[in-house]
């Protein structure tokens, strides 16, 4: 990911992308944690978009959510990036 200017916000894919690829860890990922790395890179949504991003990620069949613990744990699929196609790859 590149670096932002400071105070720019990302774009939806520039999160989807950040949020993937965190997920790629051992563990998976909580949005909270998206949310802390994004800010560091410049980002000034606010943690709820992040948590919203995870759902409609796991919606689209990109993530998986592990719900055992306090915080929901993102992670990805196990056949990859996700099965679904976004509306504008139609």
């Amino acid at each position: 990911m590149s670096a932002q200017t400071e105070g720019t916000p990302f774009s939806t894919k520039q999160r989807e992308t950040l949020f993937v690829r965190l997920a790629k860890r051992p563990g998976g990922v909580a949005a909270q944690e998206v949310f802390d790395e994004g800010t560091k890179l410049g980002d000034r949504v606010t943690i709820e978009a992040y948590h919203n991003l995870g759902r409609r990620l796991v919606h689209r069949g990109v993530l998986t959510a592990d719900k055992s613990e306090r915080q929901t744990r993102f992670e990805t699929r196990v056949n990859g990036e996700g099965q679904w196609l976004d509306e504008e790859q139609l």
